[in-house]
């Protein structure tokens, strides 16, 4: 050993091979053991209204989604002269806006399954155009009449609100039976008239208003709505342009195999409910 040690140091002081100094690491905990055994069983409980608030005391990034806000001011484009049933004026109009999903899936422990969601919306004065893209693998319609449950078929929902003290929900199925209403909350709610009904139009891809049963498969639907601002019966209003209002988008369907609740925008809630206003959009419509 002596040896090997005479010849490591001559080749050290012949190679000018100095040791290294010494070095302090110092890692600095985000957060605490408990803290930290709150965050993994929050994070393995999966529920989102949890989430939202666990995000919201900690010390990290605001474009974090659960600690995000939804950015304000969506403007809905404007296209004069386009007739409702102008099929292929329509489409082309709808193939220059840019699909937005639906794609919050809020409770993902309880309600994993997520389908493909997107809509496309802009108005023309007359009529708001809406369109829904839906790709899933459990569809269902065995809702024949409107105003019945269609949340519990594959449901396709937009709710608005011109003002702060009512909105209505659009919902439609996927061949096109829907409910609508207007309501101060989900229990206080007065239906549109039949009459009020029949003056949105509805297309759809599947036969309209022929039930059946849940299929399995690539199924694959879209659904378009052409809704007159007479449609919000409470409300005097004669023209989309201009209105400034909250809205949110959802995918549901209650009794299917795979239930699920999509949203546009999030919902921070310990359980599925669309009706809750304080987590709708902003939009302006153009003009």
């Amino acid at each position: 050993m002596g040896l090997i040690n005479n010849v490591r140091d001559k080749l050290r002081s012949f190679l000018r091979i100095e040791p290294p100094q010494q070095s302090t690491i110092t890692i600095q905990q985000n957060l605490d053991y408990y803290a930290n055994a709150a965050k993994n069983r929050i994070w393995y409980r999966g529920n989102s209204y949890e989430l939202s608030q666990l995000y919201n005391q900690l010390d990290v990034s605001p474009t974090i989604f659960w600690k995000a806000s939804c950015t304000k001011g969506m403007e809905i484009r404007k296209i004069a002269g386009i007739a409702p049933d102008d099929r292929a004026a329509v489409d082309e109009a709808f193939a220059g806006i840019e699909p937005l999903p639906v794609a919050c899936c809020n409770w993902p422990a309880e309600f994993p399954y997520a389908p493909e969601v997107s809509f496309r919306m802009f108005h023309t004065g007359d009529w708001l155009m809406l369109r829904f893209d839906v790709a899933e693998r459990y569809t269902a319609a065995l809702v024949t009449e409107d105003n019945g449950e269609v949340w519990t078929d594959s449901c396709a929902e937009f709710f608005i609100a011109p003002d702060t003290g009512m909105y209505y929900n659009f919902e439609t199925t996927c061949i096109g039976r829907m409910l609508l209403g207007a309501r101060k909350s989900r229990t206080e709610a007065e239906h549109a008239s039949p009459e009020v009904l029949a003056g949105v139009k509805r297309y759809t891809t599947l036969p309209c208003g022929e039930p059946f049963a849940e299929r399995e498969g690539d199924n694959r639907w879209s659904l378009t709505l052409a809704i007159p601002p007479q449609a919000l019966f409470r409300h005097a209003l004669t023209d989309w342009s201009g209105l400034k209002a909250r809205m949110n988008l959802y995918k549901c369907g209650d009794n299917l195999s795979h239930p699920h609740f999509l949203s546009w925008r999030p919902i921070r809630t310990e359980k599925p409910d669309f009706h809750r206003p304080e987590f709708f959009e902003e939009a302006t419509f153009e003009k």
